[in-house]
């Protein structure tokens, strides 16, 4: 039975330790390179392994210094983009990520320069090597403290040692006791088997698997609005949706509202249905992405959405001949940011891609969506 997730929000700064790993596994990193990063030892070809770069590319595009700037800025800010969608990773590790990726986009746009130069073009420029400082400061504090409590509860136990109290194990009240590895849990959150994590317990784990396959935001569209007309050829401008993903109308008599405008100081594209029937649609294209859906896997889309007025919202998978295999309605949001998810089982001969819908025609409404991601929940 298919099952909604519903937004892995509730972590906090702490975050997740193993959403740490695959967030630094996402870079070529470790959580262990991450903390000790040097900016000083940064070298092009580790620039380039950092931002997904290939370097033979990036040495062929030297002649080409304009091409390759365009090119080294966006894929880093895709890269930035992943850090800030990435589930439950803790705030620390996304503002080391974060350091290491202008250090990395100011490597790759000028090679010859120096690490600590400032090359930001036109970014945020706060000094990454003092706040680099403060957070393994903070972090060899708090490790020193743990160490120094840690021996004081031994000192103090020392004197009335006693046999130890092994207590029943008792399930995780989200995990059916004895589920296998593949139950959803019942919390309303899916909890899959770790991606790589080897075997250690017959018990199943609490630890959610956030291997992330897609994750884009609408930071670099500029506002527009593109009416959709019926029965005519139709086809929003290049450059205003990330790669991968698609909107219109699928059926030939419908029409639709698109467009992006600023709320909360960030851009977000909206969508609507205007002219009967109500197809107006926002869809990702999850087949095309790298790697594909693999087949027994299960995927989640994530979706950050507003809704005004009623446009009949809903998220979806649907395979080529939109037969629907999962779905959830999208509550209304009054005004406030929500994040919704669905999952499903990528099956043999079924391809699927994720649809954000508005069936209902409405001449006012609008969904708007800030940030779309798709992370496998299983393997």
């Amino acid at each position: 039975m298919m099952r909604d997730t519903a937004a892995a929000d509730a972590m906090g700064d702490e975050g997740d330790p193993e959403a740490d790993r695959q967030l630094a596994e996402n870079f070529g990193m470790t959580v262990k390179q991450v903390r000790e990063f040097d900016p000083q030892t940064l070298d092009v070809a580790r620039a380039c392994k950092f931002l997904g770069l290939p370097l033979k590319r990036f040495e062929l595009l030297a002649a080409q210094s304009g091409s390759r700037a365009r090119w080294v800025e966006s894929v880093a800010r895709e890269k930035r983009a992943l850090i800030e969608t990435f589930p439950v990773a803790s705030k620390d590790m996304k503002e080391m990520l974060e350091a290491i990726r202008k250090f990395a986009l100011r490597k790759c746009l000028k090679p010859d320069a120096r690490p600590q130069a400032d090359v930001d073009r036109g970014e945020d420029k706060p000094n990454e090597q003092s706040k680099w400082n403060i957070l393994t400061i903070g972090g060899t504090v708090l490790a020193g403290a743990t160490l120094i409590l840690g021996t004081g509860a031994y000192l103090l136990t020392a004197r009335d040692v006693r046999p130890p109290v092994v207590p029943e194990r008792i399930p995780e009240p989200h995990v059916a006791a004895k589920a296998p590895a593949s139950t959803t849990p019942d919390s309303g959150v899916v909890v899959p088997d770790v991606v790589g994590r080897p075997a250690q317990s017959t018990t199943p784990t609490p630890v959610p698997a956030l291997q992330v396959v897609f994750a884009s935001t609408f930071v670099e569209a500029k506002k527009f609005q593109y009416i959709w007309k019926p029965n005519t050829s139709n086809m929003l401008p290049r450059g205003i949706l990330p790669k991968g993903v698609w909107a219109g109308c699928y059926d030939p008599n419908g029409g639709g509202e698109f467009r992006i405008d600023t709320i909360d100081g960030k851009p977000a594209f909206g969508l609507a249905s205007r002219i009967a029937p109500g197809t107006a649609q926002l869809s990702i294209k999850a087949e095309e992405l790298p790697g594909g859906l693999q087949v027994g896997r299960r995927y989640a889309l994530h979706i950050e959405y507003l809704v005004r007025g009623k446009p009949g919202s809903s998220i979806a998978w649907l395979d080529p001949k939109h037969n629907i295999h999962a779905r959830k309605e999208l509550d209304g949001t009054d005004g406030e940011w929500k994040v919704a998810s669905l999952a499903v089982e990528r099956k043999e001969g079924t391809p699927l891609r994720a649809n954000i819908d508005t069936t209902q025609v409405t001449s006012d409404g609008m969904l708007y969506v800030r940030n779309l991601s798709i992370t496998v929940e299983r393997p």
